[in-house]
């Protein structure tokens, strides 16, 4: 795929430039990967590549492929639309061919998530690598099916 190509779990987010990183500094920071995520993600892959489902091998595989590229984040990306509060907990774009996956480690200050909420987020936005759309148009799996059912 050329181009930019960007994603990010609400379409309260759909309008952030897909040329622009989505942590910016006056949104969130990057953080450095633990030994407890690193550990999580590397046997989340190794566990979907032995699923009985092919759609979950196939994210299993991309997982362990794609690992290299995902960066943790502090909190979650927030919007306000209207009365509404929206998180963005990862987001999943694509610059020169390279994909970069963000997984958020908190939701805000006061709010952490879990390692396996993080891997539930990192399944999801691994699964638009995949192809896979926010929302099912077809019968085509999303990437909240991915998520889901390769649990």
């Amino acid at each position: 795929m050329t181009g930019d190509v960007f994603d990010i779990d609400d379409v309260a987010f759909s309008n952030i430039a897909p040329s622009r990183e989505p942590c910016s500094s006056a949104r969130c920071t990057i953080q450095p990967i633990t030994s407890e995520e690193v550990t999580a993600f590397q046997a989340e892959a190794a566990r979907l590549e032995l699923h009985s489902d092919p759609k979950c091998r196939l994210l299993g595989a991309t997982m362990r492929d794609q690992l290299p590229n995902v960066q943790i984040f502090d909190k979650a990306i927030v919007r306000y639309v209207g009365a509404y509060t929206f998180y963005g907990a990862g987001y999943s774009y694509q610059t020169n061919g390279e994909w970069r996956i963000g997984v958020a480690r908190r939701f805000d200050d006061l709010n952490p998530r879990t390692v396996a909420d993080e891997t539930r987020t990192l399944r999801h936005e691994m699964a638009h690598t995949l192809g896979a759309r926010e929302r099912r148009t077809s019968a085509e799996w999303s990437a909240r099916d991915f998520a889901d059912r390769c649990e």
